[in-house]
């Protein structure tokens, strides 16, 4: 289930308290994290979290701290306590010792009035005695309701649980006795109180991890009812809230038989139910089974809101939809709330009954724990469509979330963060600037933040007090009201106590650095979906992509996969391809080989001409020709480059054999293979390939023509012949010339540290136009490199890595700009490099009269993307800098492999490998 919203804890806490406390948006119920835990919860989360250190320092201690409206003592340090407010006043319950005490709150003090706080010691007349309470309530709620509250709480007992109500005054006096509503020989896992016109309705969730479900029963001024009506069945996540006519459920169903393994995703249905408590059939607003349970649900602008994680695309990404209150229909379908770029998962989404926004809360899917994260904030409209005016809340806890409420036309919440002083800069007076407090767990500590309706940040403090002192172990019942905010935080007290303060929350000048900041819209180069397309066992070496230029955008994928990284580089892997579309769904993946050697690369581009087969040759149906694909797979035992073409319905047309020379093993010398395969267009000549061969002994580069049929045009041309190895080999051709560039260690044979060298042949007869040339020679490694035709010329590109002479800085992406002759045009640049993060892997386009690219390197554990343009004002125009427009955690860095998906440079596929998994994944891109 997902609980309502209701305290913040600072440190270590058991993960079933973590969880009540974490998730929802509504309801002023304390969340069983502030005395006994759930029934799920382990023993540890009975006690309270430790303490932080306070923060030490002359400057904190100057700091103004937070305004007290009252302060209760609590009879014990596990005792379980609930608030509930009703316009100006608040009623506390508490129970300990076997009985219910209930204390009235007076909340209608102006902000900064300094009246003391009320103080409502143990023992004092301010504490009513109302009931017998269970020895340890396990969990409970307590809501307003019309002039007095309503009170629920689970009792258990050997084979049974029992769930209790009572009515209390306005004084918080009992009106009667409590009642005993429901037995149940299944444990009762939550319990909620929801105001309904003059009523409310009691929810319930019984059963265990694998068969839960939910009920609901009236509650009446003149009582229960005895009716009660179950909602539904094989739940593993639900969000109950209230609108103006009645109150709704968000369900994620994990499937119609109990048992059904609700890790596996469910499908999203609405329940409304009426002031009886019936609910009518659920409304259907998502039926993939593929949402996970943090279902949430706001009501505003006379819509049902809803929000989710889903992984209908394998990567979560946070979806929301709508349904209208009136006529209970889906009025916006669910899709992703923001871009779906790398993985993301809901934290939060609230908001006022009388709103016009909810706000909505998410962060990137994290690999593991992080003890510092991001959270993102924007708000919705109702409509669903998110605001572009984003904000990023600091966090720093690994298991736990924000706390949010509306705030007016805004939004306040509580977070976690450093207590930082702002300070006038010595060198810019009236700049401020962040001068942390010292270092270590004392510097973290809760802090508030309110934002007005366009999520500028109005106030933002630490949350220090006065007695009963410090840094509170906990937060709950963050509430706003007519401009007010306030916040209950738990504490020690002398002798052991434990005491609850009612603390404010003020709009007032401050001197301390908000954990909040504001972004205005990002400007482009944006990332505006990250999809995958594929997912396989094992890991992929080696990915390509051709756009076709049909109508429908469509590209060919074509990529290599092994079972693992510890296959050898020469040994098998199985080649596939698929056809997909920037417009609609991918195609179907197809095995081109499962013979594939992996050294060999896979290269692949749109065909030269529809009519691939040979003048009256029979075609193998009615597909026509759409890519052909270069790879390298065994012919008669020996490795041959292979082409293949594809038609445009996926099916395989053709496929030759481009070299079938033998290649007998002599021993000791190396074996004769072939690798880095690449294949470019030769208008309607056909094509050229380009390959590594190892056939004379070393690796050298050669090059051979096909027809339009892939009948070979010749024999195979070897270009080179120097010391020392060479790789990576990649062509590209250009108004009837030839152009390669490679990775060439001749001037370090020994070292194996290569430069970029580059020939130009004539296209015709496949001869030398000139000798080889180094394109840029430099103490470290230059890898990769890759070509792009303009006008002109072409763009050469290649990665810098570590020197010879010991480790350097990070990899980073050079470019040079080459005449038709293939001569530089100027110096070679880098891209603007990031000192903190490498490159693993480039890919370049050049639409028009400029050049577009995405970077794949390192960050922390996980992989960055990295987006540059620039245009050729100048023949040696550098590139721009570098933004980083996506993250994804945990990736492989050394398997990334980088390829443009279209020509205009908007959308790019790249291999991630993490996990234990190969996946494709397309990036799309607004520049």
């Amino acid at each position: 289930m997902v609980p309502p919203m209701g305290c913040l804890r600072f440190g270590p806490v058991g993960r079933a308290c973590v969880l009540a406390c974490a998730l929802g948006a509504s309801g002023a119920a304390d969340l069983a994290c502030g005395g006994a835990p759930t029934k799920a919860g382990p023993a540890a989360a009975r006690q309270a979290a430790a303490r932080p250190a306070r923060p030490a320092g002359t400057e904190l201690a100057s700091a103004p701290r937070l305004p007290l409206r009252a302060v209760a003592e609590l009879p014990a340090r596990d005792a379980a306590v609930y608030f509930a407010r009703r316009e100006d006043t608040g009623l506390l319950l508490c129970g300990a010792g076997g009985r219910w005490a209930t204390a009235r709150v007076p909340l209608a003090a102006a902000v900064g009035d300094a009246t003391p706080a009320l103080r409502i010691a143990t023992g004092s007349p301010l504490w009513r005695d109302v009931a017998a309470a269970p020895a340890r309530p396990s969990l409970g709620a307590l809501r307003a309701l019309g002039e007095g509250y309503l009170a629920a709480w689970v009792k258990s007992a050997p084979g049974n649980d029992e769930l209790w109500a009572m009515a209390l005054g306005e004084q918080g006096e009992a009106q009667a006795p409590p009642r005993a509503l429901v037995r149940s020989q299944s444990p009762l896992r939550w319990v909620e109180v929801l105001p309904v016109g003059r009523g409310a309705l009691l929810l319930w969730e019984a059963g265990g991890e694998a068969a839960r479900s939910l009920s609901v029963a009236p509650w009446t001024p003149d009582g229960p009812s005895p009716a009660s009506h179950p909602v539904a069945a094989a739940v593993s996540g639900w969000q109950a809230a209230v609108g103006p006519q009645g109150a709704a459920v968000a369900l994620v169903t994990a499937g119609e038989a109990a048992g059904a393994d609700a890790a596996a995703g469910g499908s999203v249905r609405l329940a409304l139910l009426g002031a009886d408590g019936a609910a009518g059939s659920p409304i259907v607003v998502s039926a993939e089974p593929t949402a996970r349970p943090d279902i949430q649900l706001a009501f505003f602008a006379g819509r049902w809101t809803l929000g989710w994680t889903d992984v209908r695309d394998l990567d979560p990404h946070v979806y929301v939809a709508a349904v209208d209150a009136g006529t209970g229909a889906v009025a916006v379908a669910p899709r992703p709330a923001i871009d779906p770029v790398g993985g993301q998962v809901l934290v939060g989404l609230t908001a006022g009954s009388g709103s016009a926004r909810a706000l909505l809360a998410w962060e990137a899917a994290r690999a593991g724990p992080a003890a510092v994260r991001a959270i993102e904030l924007a708000t919705l409209g109702p409509d669903a469509a998110a605001s572009e005016q984003r904000v990023v809340l600091e966090f720093h806890a690994a298991d736990d979330v924000p706390h949010f409420a509306p705030d007016g036309s805004g939004f306040a919440a509580l977070t976690l963060a450093p207590a930082r002083l702002a300070a006038p800069s010595a060198g810019a007076p009236g700049v401020v600037v962040a001068s942390p407090l010292p270092a270590g767990p004392g510097a973290i500590g809760p802090s508030y933040v309110r934002l007005d309706a366009t999520l500028g940040v109005r106030a933002a403090e630490p949350v220090r007090l006065d007695p009963p002192g410090g840094v509170p172990e906990s937060l709950r019942w963050l509430h706003c009201e007519r401009g007010r905010c306030s916040a209950w935080a738990r504490a020690g007290a002398a002798g052991g106590r434990q005491e609850l303060a009612l603390v404010e929350l003020p709009v007032r000048p401050s001197r301390w650095q908000p954990a909040a900041r504001s972004f205005p819209p990002e400007r482009p180069p944006l990332a505006t979906r990250m999809s995958v397309l594929a997912e396989v066992p094992g890991w992929i070496p080696a990915l390509a992509a051709a756009p076709l230029g049909d109508p429908e955008a469509r590209s060919l994928v074509a990529w290599l996969q092994q079972p693992d990284r510890a296959a050898p580089a020469a040994g098998a892997a199985t080649a596939s391809y698929r056809l997909v579309s920037a417009r609609g769904p991918v195609g179907p993946a197809y095995t081109l080989s499962e013979r594939a050697i992996a050294l060999g690369g896979i290269s692949a581009v749109a065909a030269a001409d529809a009519a691939l087969a040979a003048p009256g040759a029979p075609r193998r149906g009615p597909a026509r020709p759409a890519a052909v694909v270069a790879w390298a797979g065994p012919q008669h035992g020996d490795p041959q480059v292979l082409l293949t073409a594809i038609g445009d319905d996926g099916t395989k047309l053709r496929q030759r054999a481009l070299t079938i020379i033998q290649r007998p093993n002599r021993p000791p010398s190396p074996p004769s293979l072939v690798s880095d395969v690449d294949l470019a267009t030769n208008g309607r000549a056909g094509y050229i390939v380009a390959w590594v061969d190892t056939r004379d002994g070393n690796a050298e580069i050669y090059v051979a023509k096909t027809d339009l049929a892939l009948a070979k045009i010749g024999p195979d041309h070897r270009v080179t012949s120097a010391p020392g190895a060479r790789a990576e080999v990649r062509v590209a051709v250009r108004a009837g010339r030839v152009y390669l560039a490679w990775s060439d260690a001749r001037a370090e044979p020994d070292a194996g540290m290569a430069d970029i060298y580059l020939a130009v042949l004539d296209a015709a007869r496949l001869s030398k136009l000139g000798e080889e040339r180094a394109l840029h020679r430099s103490p470290a490694h230059s890898r990769t490199p890759g070509l792009a035709p303009v006008d002109g010329g072409l763009l050469a590109w290649w990665i810098e890595g570590e020197s010879a002479k010991g480790p350097g800085g990070p990899a980073s992406l050079w470019t040079t700009r080459l005449g038709e002759a293939g001569e530089p045009l100027g110096p070679a640049r880098p891209v603007a490099p990031d000192p903190a993060a490498g490159v693993a892997a480039a890919a370049v386009r050049c639409p028009a009269n400029g050049c577009r690219g995405l970077l794949g390197g390192a960050q922390g554990t996980g992989l960055a993307l990295r987006a540059f343009d620039f245009a050729f004002g100048a023949p040696a125009a550098a590139p721009t800098a570098v933004k980083q427009i996506a993250t994804l955690p945990g990736a492989a860095l050394q398997d990334v492999s980088l390829a443009a998906a279209d020509t205009g440079a908007g959308s790019f596929v790249f291999a991630d490998n993490a996990a234990g998994r190969g996946r494709i994944r397309r990036l799309d891109i607004r520049w």
